[in-house]
């Protein structure tokens, strides 16, 4: 995902939006090292791969129709979605899977999306569905990890 950021800083001609995606690829690159420093990171999943895939794809599809909407489409429904399920499934089982602060950080980074989105509104209808779902994906596994459900679970 940090790639595809990455390669539409120059498409982007509005500043506030071009500094959401420097911040976005900024921590994702962040979590990235993080997770190789804390030895967190394991080889990918098969599902992982999948999403993988589906990103290259989007890269092509953008490349080729030269439309971010069709590869923002893409990349929300297929891969972002696939890959949020596995971490929502878990902590719906089990809230100790997941550290709630961090995922209430994303929660606000994409209110805030959503907010310059519709405050710049462009008719273009993907500026808004994709931070949404974003939103909604992030803010279920916030909310599922906080501190008052965890107490009503055993502690593993």
């Amino acid at each position: 995902m940090a790639g595809l950021n990455l390669s539409s800083f120059a498409q982007i001609t509005d500043i506030p939006h071009a500094l959401q995606y420097v911040a976005g690829t900024f921590a994702a690159i962040v979590t990235f090292v993080l997770a190789l420093y804390w030895r967190r990171f394991a080889w990918p999943e098969p599902i992982e791969w999948l999403v993988l895939i589906f990103c290259l794809i989007t890269m092509g599809l953008w490349s080729t129709f030269k439309d971010a909407s069709i590869a923002n489409a893409v990349v929300l429904f297929f891969p972002l979605l696939g890959s949020i399920w596995p971490t929502f499934d878990g902590v719906r089982r089990d809230p100790f899977k997941e550290t709630s602060l961090a995922w209430w950080v994303w929660t606000a980074a994409f209110a805030v999306n959503l907010l310059n989105n519709v405050l710049s509104w462009n008719d273009k209808w993907m500026s808004v569905i994709n931070p949404i779902v974003l939103l909604v994906c992030h803010g279920s596994i916030a909310w599922l990890s906080r501190k008052a459900r965890k107490q009503r679970f055993p502690t593993p």
